[in-house]
């Protein structure tokens, strides 16, 4: 990736993204354990479609929330997490091993695309990274977790426009050259009516890389 990062110019500063409403919290998975790698790159050498993550987190007025933790968790080219839960604090008794490694040696040893930032005074973070992978019985998609003040907020998920994921997988020789197996209506997660508000933002920078941006929305009363 050769395009600044992160971004010189605010992805949310023309209101795109999505519409400023509540985000729903949405399964927390079985893929999860909890990380303190504070760090840009979250890709760790891992093959994909190169994609800068940004992520913009509000409050009920749409005003930007500062200094929040923002958590993010998904799976490579080949459909598995990372596995590496040897620093969690405590969350690690929801990872479920096999499941999401599939006991692979690399994966075991890895946290790849797992990564928390602080958001800045627009309330933004950043990550470098690829484009997720999939694996059978759900579509593609990012988790992400709030922390506010040392309190959780809100764990959730969002999605990739279906057309683009199927693109990338048939044409990208970095992925399994297959079609996912789940569309994003009929995903066990997301709302098979409503789905579309769970999209992310997508733009090609002048590198050729992705950028994905999607604002998301807490109560903090």
């Amino acid at each position: 990736m050769e395009a600044a990062f992160p971004p010189t110019t605010d992805p949310f500063v023309s209101g795109l993204g999505n519409l400023c409403q509540i985000t729903e919290a949405f399964t927390i998975g079985p893929c999860f354990f909890d990380v303190s790698d504070d760090r840009d790159d979250i890709s760790e050498g891992q093959n994909g479609v190169p994609m800068t993550l940004a992520l913009k987190l509000v409050d009920n007025n749409c005003q930007p929330i500062e200094n929040a933790q923002i958590e993010v968790w998904w799976c490579n080219a080949e459909g598995l997490y990372s596995g590496d839960n040897s620093d969690s604090t405590g969350s690690a008794s929801r990872f479920s091993t096999s499941f999401c490694t599939d006991n692979d040696s690399e994966a075991l040893a890895a946290r790849w695309f797992r990564g928390i930032k602080t958001t800045d005074s627009d309330g933004n973070v950043y990550f470098k990274a690829c484009f997720p992978g999939w694996y059978p019985s759900r579509t593609t998609h990012i988790h992400f977790r709030i922390v506010l003040a040392g309190t959780q907020q809100l764990v959730s998920q969002f999605c990739f426009d279906d057309d683009l994921c199927n693109d990338i997988y048939e044409n990208h020789s970095d992925y399994t050259g297959q079609s996912k197996d789940t569309t994003n209506s009929r995903d066990t997660v997301f709302p098979s009516d409503g789905y579309e508000d769970y999209q992310f933002a997508v733009e090609q920078q002048w590198d050729g890389s992705m950028l994905a941006y999607k604002a998301i929305q807490v109560d903090v009363n």
